[in-house]
Protein backbone atom coordinates (compact mmCIF):
# COMPACT_ATOMS: atom_id res chain seq x y z
CA UNK A 1 0.00 0.00 0.00
CA UNK A 2 1.16 2.99 -1.07
CA UNK A 3 -0.63 5.48 1.12
CA UNK A 4 -1.58 6.07 4.87
CA UNK A 5 -5.44 6.22 5.78
CA UNK A 6 -6.44 9.74 5.89
CA UNK A 7 -9.37 11.67 4.80
CA UNK A 8 -9.84 12.04 1.59
CA UNK A 9 -10.11 15.63 -0.18
CA UNK A 10 -13.33 15.71 -2.85
CA UNK A 11 -13.52 17.15 -5.74
CA UNK A 12 -12.55 20.56 -7.35
CA UNK A 13 -13.71 22.88 -10.38
CA UNK A 14 -10.99 22.70 -12.93
CA UNK A 15 -10.69 26.72 -12.79
CA UNK A 16 -11.04 27.20 -8.99
CA UNK A 17 -8.29 24.35 -9.02
CA UNK A 18 -5.83 25.89 -10.82
CA UNK A 19 -5.95 29.32 -9.54
CA UNK A 20 -5.95 27.77 -5.60
CA UNK A 21 -2.87 25.21 -7.23
CA UNK A 22 -0.55 27.08 -9.36
CA UNK A 23 -0.50 30.81 -8.11
CA UNK A 24 2.89 30.78 -6.50
CA UNK A 25 4.29 29.08 -9.86
CA UNK A 26 2.54 31.17 -11.96
CA UNK A 27 2.81 34.68 -10.46
CA UNK A 28 4.77 37.25 -13.57
CA UNK A 29 4.91 39.92 -10.84
CA UNK A 30 8.92 40.05 -11.18
CA UNK A 31 9.13 42.94 -8.75
CA UNK A 32 7.32 40.97 -5.99
CA UNK A 33 9.77 40.27 -2.31
CA UNK A 34 9.98 37.17 -0.51
CA UNK A 35 10.00 36.74 3.20
CA UNK A 36 11.52 32.62 3.39
CA UNK A 37 14.56 32.25 5.33
CA UNK A 38 17.53 32.30 3.09
CA UNK A 39 19.52 29.68 4.86
CA UNK A 40 19.62 27.28 2.09
CA UNK A 41 22.27 29.42 0.05
CA UNK A 42 25.86 29.34 0.39
CA UNK A 43 26.76 32.03 -1.52
CA UNK A 44 26.12 34.14 -4.53
CA UNK A 45 24.63 32.41 -7.55
CA UNK A 46 26.59 31.89 -10.39
CA UNK A 47 25.71 33.38 -13.96
CA UNK A 48 23.33 31.95 -15.96
CA UNK A 49 22.45 32.74 -19.09
CA UNK A 50 19.22 34.83 -19.73
CA UNK A 51 16.15 33.30 -19.77
CA UNK A 52 13.35 31.82 -22.29
CA UNK A 53 10.48 32.79 -22.96
CA UNK A 54 8.31 30.75 -20.95
CA UNK A 55 10.89 31.22 -18.09
CA UNK A 56 8.53 30.41 -14.89
CA UNK A 57 5.79 29.37 -16.82
CA UNK A 58 3.89 25.92 -16.81
CA UNK A 59 5.06 24.26 -20.28
CA UNK A 60 1.90 21.58 -19.97
CA UNK A 61 -1.06 22.36 -20.56
CA UNK A 62 -4.12 22.11 -18.17
CA UNK A 63 -7.45 20.48 -19.87
CA UNK A 64 -10.78 21.82 -18.75
CA UNK A 65 -14.44 20.33 -18.30
CA UNK A 66 -14.78 20.77 -22.04
CA UNK A 67 -11.81 19.30 -23.05
CA UNK A 68 -12.05 15.81 -22.40
CA UNK A 69 -13.80 13.80 -24.30
CA UNK A 70 -14.66 9.34 -24.38
CA UNK A 71 -14.89 7.78 -21.08
CA UNK A 72 -12.87 9.53 -18.74
CA UNK A 73 -10.71 8.52 -15.74
CA UNK A 74 -12.23 9.30 -12.52
CA UNK A 75 -10.44 9.16 -9.03
CA UNK A 76 -11.89 6.66 -6.56
CA UNK A 77 -11.11 7.84 -2.73
CA UNK A 78 -11.62 4.99 -0.34
CA UNK A 79 -12.94 6.36 3.08
CA UNK A 80 -13.91 4.71 6.16
CA UNK A 81 -17.30 2.87 5.37
CA UNK A 82 -17.85 3.99 1.24
CA UNK A 83 -16.18 5.18 -1.73
CA UNK A 84 -16.67 8.58 -3.58
CA UNK A 85 -15.68 9.03 -7.17
CA UNK A 86 -14.63 12.68 -7.93
CA UNK A 87 -16.37 14.34 -10.98
CA UNK A 88 -13.53 16.51 -12.59
CA UNK A 89 -15.71 17.51 -15.77
CA UNK A 90 -18.90 18.95 -14.64
CA UNK A 91 -19.35 22.19 -16.59
CA UNK A 92 -20.00 25.65 -15.38
CA UNK A 93 -23.75 25.82 -16.16
CA UNK A 94 -24.26 22.62 -14.06
CA UNK A 95 -22.36 23.75 -11.26
CA UNK A 96 -24.36 26.58 -11.38
CA UNK A 97 -27.56 24.91 -11.00
CA UNK A 98 -26.03 22.54 -8.41
CA UNK A 99 -24.85 25.71 -6.29
CA UNK A 100 -28.36 27.34 -6.68
CA UNK A 101 -30.16 24.50 -5.36
CA UNK A 102 -27.84 23.65 -2.61
CA UNK A 103 -27.82 26.95 -1.22
CA UNK A 104 -31.44 27.09 -1.33
CA UNK A 105 -31.83 23.70 0.67
CA UNK A 106 -29.90 24.68 3.12
CA UNK A 107 -31.67 28.05 3.41
CA UNK A 108 -34.54 25.75 4.52
CA UNK A 109 -32.60 23.01 6.46
CA UNK A 110 -28.88 23.67 7.19
CA UNK A 111 -28.97 19.30 7.71
CA UNK A 112 -29.55 18.45 5.02
CA UNK A 113 -25.83 19.74 3.37
CA UNK A 114 -24.86 16.22 4.56
CA UNK A 115 -27.87 14.32 2.85
CA UNK A 116 -27.18 12.01 0.04
CA UNK A 117 -28.76 13.36 -3.72
CA UNK A 118 -30.91 10.38 -5.21
CA UNK A 119 -29.70 8.53 -8.20
CA UNK A 120 -32.73 9.81 -10.04
CA UNK A 121 -32.59 13.74 -9.21
CA UNK A 122 -32.74 15.69 -12.24
CA UNK A 123 -29.86 18.66 -11.13
CA UNK A 124 -27.20 15.58 -11.82
CA UNK A 125 -26.14 15.49 -15.49
CA UNK A 126 -27.66 12.89 -16.76
CA UNK A 127 -24.20 11.17 -18.12
CA UNK A 128 -23.31 10.63 -14.41
CA UNK A 129 -27.41 9.78 -13.18
CA UNK A 130 -27.27 6.36 -16.02
CA UNK A 131 -24.09 4.88 -14.83
CA UNK A 132 -25.49 2.60 -11.93
CA UNK A 133 -22.08 1.08 -10.99
CA UNK A 134 -18.05 1.30 -11.45
CA UNK A 135 -15.29 -0.75 -11.77
CA UNK A 136 -12.12 0.11 -9.37
CA UNK A 137 -8.55 -0.29 -10.58
CA UNK A 138 -6.50 -0.58 -7.18
CA UNK A 139 -3.14 -0.21 -6.61
CA UNK A 140 -1.28 -3.59 -7.30
CA UNK A 141 -3.48 -4.21 -9.97
CA UNK A 142 -6.54 -5.44 -7.68
CA UNK A 143 -9.90 -4.65 -8.55
CA UNK A 144 -13.22 -4.05 -7.12
CA UNK A 145 -17.06 -3.32 -8.06
CA UNK A 146 -19.47 -1.00 -6.56
CA UNK A 147 -22.95 0.20 -6.90
CA UNK A 148 -24.00 3.58 -6.94
CA UNK A 149 -25.80 5.01 -3.85
CA UNK A 150 -26.43 8.15 -4.31
CA UNK A 151 -24.42 11.76 -4.77
CA UNK A 152 -23.31 14.37 -2.65
CA UNK A 153 -22.47 17.86 -3.91
CA UNK A 154 -21.34 20.36 -1.36
CA UNK A 155 -18.90 23.66 -0.83
CA UNK A 156 -15.11 23.06 0.01
CA UNK A 157 -12.86 25.76 0.93
CA UNK A 158 -12.35 27.15 -2.33
CA UNK A 159 -15.10 25.23 -4.92
CA UNK A 160 -17.98 23.26 -4.83
CA UNK A 161 -17.11 19.51 -5.76
CA UNK A 162 -19.79 16.78 -6.96
CA UNK A 163 -19.03 12.99 -5.97
CA UNK A 164 -21.27 9.19 -6.69
CA UNK A 165 -21.54 7.51 -3.29
CA UNK A 166 -20.49 4.14 -3.49
CA UNK A 167 -19.90 1.12 -1.18
CA UNK A 168 -17.21 -0.16 0.48
CA UNK A 169 -16.29 -3.42 -1.15
CA UNK A 170 -13.92 -5.32 0.75
CA UNK A 171 -11.48 -5.98 -1.60
CA UNK A 172 -11.25 -2.02 -1.65
CA UNK A 173 -10.69 -1.61 2.41
CA UNK A 174 -7.40 0.02 3.45
CA UNK A 175 -6.58 1.38 0.30
CA UNK A 176 -6.38 4.89 0.00
CA UNK A 177 -7.26 5.64 -3.95
CA UNK A 178 -8.41 4.36 -7.34
CA UNK A 179 -9.72 4.65 -10.62
CA UNK A 180 -12.89 4.19 -11.66
CA UNK A 181 -14.76 4.06 -14.59
CA UNK A 182 -18.71 3.14 -15.89
CA UNK A 183 -19.04 -1.17 -15.50
CA UNK A 184 -18.11 -2.49 -18.86
CA UNK A 185 -15.25 -0.01 -19.77
CA UNK A 186 -12.51 -1.11 -17.70
CA UNK A 187 -10.21 -3.28 -19.71
CA UNK A 188 -9.24 -6.78 -18.04
CA UNK A 189 -5.79 -6.21 -18.74
CA UNK A 190 -5.65 -2.53 -17.17
CA UNK A 191 -2.78 -2.01 -15.02
CA UNK A 192 -2.16 0.38 -12.12
CA UNK A 193 0.81 0.57 -10.38
CA UNK A 194 2.59 2.22 -7.05
CA UNK A 195 5.49 4.94 -8.37
CA UNK A 196 8.50 3.66 -7.08
CA UNK A 197 11.97 5.24 -6.39
CA UNK A 198 15.01 4.96 -8.70
CA UNK A 199 18.30 5.12 -7.29
CA UNK A 200 20.85 6.84 -9.54
CA UNK A 201 24.56 4.88 -9.07
CA UNK A 202 26.94 6.72 -7.00
CA UNK A 203 28.89 8.00 -10.19
CA UNK A 204 26.47 9.64 -11.79
CA UNK A 205 25.26 11.30 -8.76
CA UNK A 206 27.20 14.57 -9.26
CA UNK A 207 27.08 15.16 -12.92
CA UNK A 208 23.13 14.47 -12.44
CA UNK A 209 22.95 17.61 -9.73
CA UNK A 210 24.68 19.89 -11.94
CA UNK A 211 22.45 18.76 -14.61
CA UNK A 212 19.34 19.44 -12.97
CA UNK A 213 20.59 22.27 -11.42
CA UNK A 214 20.98 24.15 -14.89
CA UNK A 215 18.30 23.26 -16.25
CA UNK A 216 15.72 24.61 -13.24
CA UNK A 217 17.67 27.73 -13.58
CA UNK A 218 16.91 28.04 -17.26
CA UNK A 219 13.42 27.76 -16.49
CA UNK A 220 12.83 29.88 -13.04
CA UNK A 221 11.31 32.94 -12.52
CA UNK A 222 14.41 35.82 -12.47
CA UNK A 223 13.31 36.42 -8.84
CA UNK A 224 13.34 33.17 -7.52
CA UNK A 225 16.94 32.01 -9.51
CA UNK A 226 19.17 34.10 -6.85
CA UNK A 227 17.74 32.30 -4.76
CA UNK A 228 18.68 29.30 -6.06
CA UNK A 229 21.37 26.74 -3.70
CA UNK A 230 24.82 26.98 -5.50
CA UNK A 231 25.74 23.44 -3.77
CA UNK A 232 22.44 21.16 -4.49
CA UNK A 233 21.82 17.79 -3.53
CA UNK A 234 20.80 14.37 -4.91
CA UNK A 235 18.79 13.86 -2.06
CA UNK A 236 16.58 16.82 -2.93
CA UNK A 237 15.59 15.08 -6.36
CA UNK A 238 12.97 12.01 -5.51
CA UNK A 239 13.65 10.03 -9.08
CA UNK A 240 10.87 7.74 -10.62
CA UNK A 241 10.77 5.50 -13.35
CA UNK A 242 7.79 6.14 -15.54
CA UNK A 243 7.95 4.18 -18.79
CA UNK A 244 5.70 6.70 -20.29
CA UNK A 245 5.72 7.83 -23.66
CA UNK A 246 9.15 8.31 -25.55
CA UNK A 247 11.13 10.05 -24.96
CA UNK A 248 10.01 10.02 -21.43
CA UNK A 249 11.61 7.37 -18.97
CA UNK A 250 11.54 9.36 -15.62
CA UNK A 251 9.83 11.58 -13.42
CA UNK A 252 11.97 13.65 -10.91
CA UNK A 253 9.94 15.57 -8.08
CA UNK A 254 12.41 18.32 -6.66
CA UNK A 255 12.05 19.52 -3.29
CA UNK A 256 14.42 22.27 -1.68
CA UNK A 257 13.61 23.55 1.23
CA UNK A 258 13.89 27.73 2.27
CA UNK A 259 13.03 27.33 5.74
CA UNK A 260 12.33 24.57 8.55
CA UNK A 261 8.76 25.17 8.86
CA UNK A 262 5.95 23.12 7.71
CA UNK A 263 4.58 26.70 5.80
CA UNK A 264 8.02 27.78 4.72
CA UNK A 265 8.62 28.35 0.84
CA UNK A 266 10.82 26.05 -0.97
CA UNK A 267 11.95 25.78 -4.74
CA UNK A 268 10.05 22.48 -6.31
CA UNK A 269 8.61 21.30 -9.12
CA UNK A 270 8.58 18.48 -11.38
CA UNK A 271 10.17 17.54 -14.28
CA UNK A 272 10.18 14.72 -17.07
CA UNK A 273 13.68 13.12 -17.92
CA UNK A 274 14.86 11.04 -21.24
CA UNK A 275 16.91 7.90 -20.79
CA UNK A 276 20.58 9.89 -20.24
CA UNK A 277 18.71 12.03 -16.92
CA UNK A 278 18.13 14.93 -19.05
CA UNK A 279 15.16 17.30 -18.92
CA UNK A 280 12.35 16.58 -21.17
CA UNK A 281 9.73 18.79 -20.42
CA UNK A 282 8.74 20.55 -16.98
CA UNK A 283 5.23 19.23 -15.66
CA UNK A 284 5.45 21.57 -12.45
CA UNK A 285 7.94 24.51 -13.41
CA UNK A 286 10.82 25.03 -10.90
CA UNK A 287 10.16 28.49 -8.42
CA UNK A 288 9.43 29.13 -5.31
CA UNK A 289 5.93 27.94 -3.16
CA UNK A 290 4.56 26.27 -0.93
CA UNK A 291 3.70 22.89 -2.88
CA UNK A 292 5.36 19.60 -2.86
CA UNK A 293 5.22 17.14 -5.88
CA UNK A 294 5.18 13.92 -5.81
CA UNK A 295 4.81 10.90 -8.01
CA UNK A 296 2.24 8.70 -6.95
CA UNK A 297 0.55 6.07 -9.28
CA UNK A 298 1.00 4.66 -12.99
CA UNK A 299 -1.94 3.91 -15.35
CA UNK A 300 -1.94 1.69 -18.23
CA UNK A 301 -5.55 1.59 -19.67
CA UNK A 302 -4.22 -0.73 -22.36
CA UNK A 303 -5.34 1.68 -24.88
CA UNK A 304 -4.28 4.40 -27.51
CA UNK A 305 -4.32 6.40 -24.38
CA UNK A 306 -0.76 4.54 -23.38
CA UNK A 307 1.12 4.54 -20.14
CA UNK A 308 -0.48 7.91 -17.38
CA UNK A 309 0.88 9.70 -14.36
CA UNK A 310 -1.11 10.08 -11.29
CA UNK A 311 1.10 12.73 -9.06
CA UNK A 312 0.10 14.89 -6.00
CA UNK A 313 0.49 18.05 -4.91
CA UNK A 314 0.42 18.79 -1.23
CA UNK A 315 0.72 22.00 0.52
CA UNK A 316 0.29 22.93 4.54
CA UNK A 317 -3.44 23.76 3.49
CA UNK A 318 -4.59 21.93 0.55
CA UNK A 319 -4.23 18.52 -1.10
CA UNK A 320 -4.43 17.77 -5.05
CA UNK A 321 -4.55 14.90 -7.39
CA UNK A 322 -3.65 15.33 -11.13
CA UNK A 323 -3.55 12.90 -14.14
CA UNK A 324 -0.82 13.37 -16.34
CA UNK A 325 -1.50 12.27 -20.11
CA UNK A 326 -0.51 12.46 -23.44
CA UNK A 327 -2.78 14.09 -26.19
CA UNK A 328 -1.36 13.33 -29.68
CA UNK A 329 2.04 12.71 -28.12
CA UNK A 330 1.64 16.15 -26.07
CA UNK A 331 1.55 16.10 -22.00
CA UNK A 332 -1.75 17.54 -20.48
CA UNK A 333 -2.89 18.01 -17.25
CA UNK A 334 -6.16 16.78 -15.74
CA UNK A 335 -7.05 18.00 -11.81
CA UNK A 336 -8.75 14.97 -10.97
CA UNK A 337 -9.26 15.73 -7.19
CA UNK A 338 -8.84 18.62 -5.00
CA UNK A 339 -9.13 21.41 -2.52
CA UNK A 340 -7.05 24.46 -0.41
CA UNK A 341 -7.57 27.72 1.38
Amino acid sequence: MIHCKRPVLAAITLALTLAACKSETTSQDEGAETTTQTSALSGEAPETKEPADDSGKPTVAVANAEDNSGVPVYLASIEKERITVSFHDVKDKERIALSKWLSEQIAKDPSSADDLIPTNHKLIPARYRKIKGYEILLPENSRASAKVKGFHYFQGASADHLVAVLDLPKEADNQAYGIARPEGTLSDEAKLEPAKDHTLSDDRKENFVKQMRSSISEKMLERDRKRLPIDMRADQFTITKAALPAPHEYVVAIDVRLGRDVADERISGLALLDKDYKVTTFVEPPNINLSHYKATLFLDLKDKSGVQMIYESTYYEGHFMHLLQFVDGKPQIIILEGDGA
